[in-house]
């Protein structure tokens, strides 16, 4: 069971926070941009690899479980701390 009911998502999910780092589309980008934009996908491979976004369940800090935290891991890399989320659109 979740701990805030108000936050559920519309299958019921909650408590996503820190169960692991997700892969996202962009490359990993030292600084990696942190304005607020529309449509700033980094597709352009810097050689860092691909960014892995959010905390995980191994997090130390409170502050590197949140969604704006970023990190680079090569696409091979095999970690029980990293994986992806399904999604749709809302169609």
């Amino acid at each position: 069971m979740g701990s805030v009911l108000a936050g559920n998502g519309r299958w019921g999910h909650r408590d996503l926070a820190g169960s692991m780092q997700e892969w996202v589309l962009d490359y990993y980008v030292f600084p990696y941009p942190d304005n607020s934009c529309t449509d700033c996908t980094v597709l352009d491979d810097a050689g860092h690899g691909r960014v892995a976004r959010g905390g995980n369940w191994s997090s130390v800090y409170d502050a590197d479980l949140r969604a704006g935290t970023t990190g680079g891991e090569q696409p091979e890399s095999h970690l029980s701390t990293l994986g992806f989320r399904c999604a749709r659109d809302g169609n």
